[in-house]
Formats: structure tokens, sequence, C-alpha cells
């Protein structure tokens, strides 16, 4: 029976799941599941950029707000439902094109400061345009709660950013990026177009961002500058890529999980300490943990014996 037990028919399985799943999970469930899918979309589009590309984005959630209010602004101006999911992803494209331009000349600390103040400036361009995004008071997007459609769109599109990791991790491009994230100045030399290649990675990562915010949205109803562009937002999708082993496929699902039970967990029973966790965390991670949950001996001793039963996992989930 185990030989025909391989990757695909256990992927399959888990997909068919989870998709009957609502069916036998109560409201609060489908909720906790779809907020899990969303942290698993934006911990995977994030570790296009901060882990297989090497650049720490600390902006990846300017995506995911710009996609929101996109979507809103849509919404509320009465256009096609389709146009308002279709038009704010194409938004967040061309506009992780434009700030691709003077971001990438730079590196380091000073790309994760400037990443940061790309933040700020949203915030304060989302407060500034009230006629539009509601300003301080937020922005109120009646679509009725839709937990059903936000569940199989959330299941939907954490499955398809698996799938674009995985594609990355065993594909020439995906190659072109981890030279980048080793030594940029070596690829340079070899030929790579490395202003191009981090480019189309920032775009991805964006694309799957933005789809999610609106998503996010469409499911809330209402939102805040401060909920969409607030210190949670920047750092959660960097704690969780790092906390299950960046520049791996299957380490940023790990850390979003976690996070995610970890989260409802200190929301019922210390809410106050709920932000504290962060900050605990990504300290406890990087002096006792810095290659995160994946790269520890004892969990790549069991993957490596996984692997052999279910098949080849790309190259660094479980030897690296």
């Amino acid at each position: 029976m185990v030989k025909f037990l391989n990757r695909w028919t256990l992927a399959v399985f888990i997909i068919c799941l989870l998709f009957i799943a609502p069916a036998f999970l109560g409201t609060y469930l489908t909720t906790l599941f779809f907020i899990t899918f969303m942290f698993i979309s934006l911990s995977l589009s994030y570790d296009i950029m901060g882990g297989i590309t090497g650049y720490l984005n600390f902006g990846h959630c300017t995506f995911f707000g710009i996609g929101a209010y996109t979507f809103g602004i849509l919404y509320l101006s009465e256009f096609n439902l389709l146009l308002c999911f279709i038009a704010p992803v194409l938004v967040v494209m061309v506009y992780a094109a434009l700030i691709s331009i003077p971001l990438f000349r730079i590196r380091g600390v000073y790309f994760c400061l400037a990443s940061i103040g790309l933040v700020k400036l949203i915030e304060q361009l989302t407060l500034n345009l009230s006629d539009l995004t509601g300003g301080a008071a937020g922005m109120s997007v009646p679509t009725g709660q839709q937990l059903y459609p936000a569940y199989y769109m959330g299941a939907t599109l954490a499955i398809l950013a698996f799938f674009i990791n995985y594609k990355i991790l065993r594909s020439k491009f995906g190659l072109a990026l981890t030279s980048i994230r080793e030594d940029e100045e070596v690829a340079l030399s070899f030929g790579i177009n490395t202003y191009r290649y981090k480019a189309l990675a920032l775009i991805l990562s964006s694309a799957i961002a933005a789809f999610m915010g609106e998503v996010y949205i469409f499911y809330v109803t209402y939102t805040i500058p401060s909920d969409v562009f607030g210190i949670e937002r920047v750092f959660s999708p960097v704690i969780m890529a790092l906390l299950g082993g960046t520049g791996t496929l299957f380490g940023p699902v790990i850390g979003a999980i976690s996070i995610t039970v970890l989260q409802e967990i200190l929301w019922s029973k210390l809410p106050y300490l709920h932000l504290t966790a962060y900050g605990i965390i990504f300290a406890l991670v990087g002096l006792y943990m810095p290659g995160g949950i994946l790269r520890e001996p004892k969990v790549r001793v069991v993957l490596g014996r996984i692997a052999k039963v279910l098949g080849h996992f790309p190259k660094g989930d479980h030897e690296k």
C-alpha cells in the first residue's frame, strides 16, 4: 500500500479534505481555518523575497493593504465583482514594479529601513485620502460577511501559493534567486540580471498578497489603516517564515500554522500578550533556532524518512 501513497495522492487527499471541511466544521473553526489560509498565503508569498531571494522585506503588508483598499473602493463604486477582484492585483503588481526601481538600488539593513518607510508612507496616504478610504474612521464594504466563499478563496490561494513556491524552488528562476541570496556580486559576474529577477520575485509575491487582501476585506467587510498597515501585519509574515525556516517549501506553512494556533490561545487566555508574543518568538528564534524549525537536526532526520516514503521534496526542505 505504501508504494501507492506518493506525494501527489497525499496532496489530492489533503486538498479534497480541506474543501469538504466546512460541511463538518462550525463557524468558529471555519473562520480559524480561513485565518490560517490567510497567514499561509502571506508567509509563502513573503518568503519568495525574504527567504529564497534573501531580501528582508518588511513592506510586504503594503501589498496586502493596497489590495484590500482598492477592492473596497471599487466595490463601493459599484463595479462588477469580478473586476473588483482582478483590478487590485494588477494595481499592486504595477506598484511593486515601480518601487522595485529605487528599492533594489540598496541592500541589507538599508533595504529593510526603506521597506518599513514605505509602510508608513502608504498608511499616511490612506489616512489622508479620506474621501476614498474613509481615513481614520475606516472603510466599510457591505459584502455581507461571506465566510464560506472567503474560506474557499483563501484555501485556493494558499494551495496556489504553495504550488508557486514549489515550482520556484525546482526551477532555474529559483536557482537564480538563490544565487542572489548567497552572493549577489558573484551572481552578477556570472551574467545573471539580478535586478530583473528580484523585480519579478517582488511582483509575484505582491500579487499573492494583494489577492489575499481582497479576500480579507471581502469577508470582514471593514478595515482601518492600522489593521492592514499596523505593526502586527508588518511582522507576522516575517516571523512565520523565520519560525518555520526561510527559503524552504514547508517552513512558512509550519510557521503560519504555529503562530495562528498561538495567537488563538493568547486571544482567549491572555489577550494583552498577543503582540508581545511576536517579540518573544523573534528573539528566541534568533538566539536558539536561527535556521527555523525545518533546519533543526532532529526535524531534518524525520523529514528525510518521510521523503523516502512520499517521494522527493525540493532540496532545502529536509536537507540543506
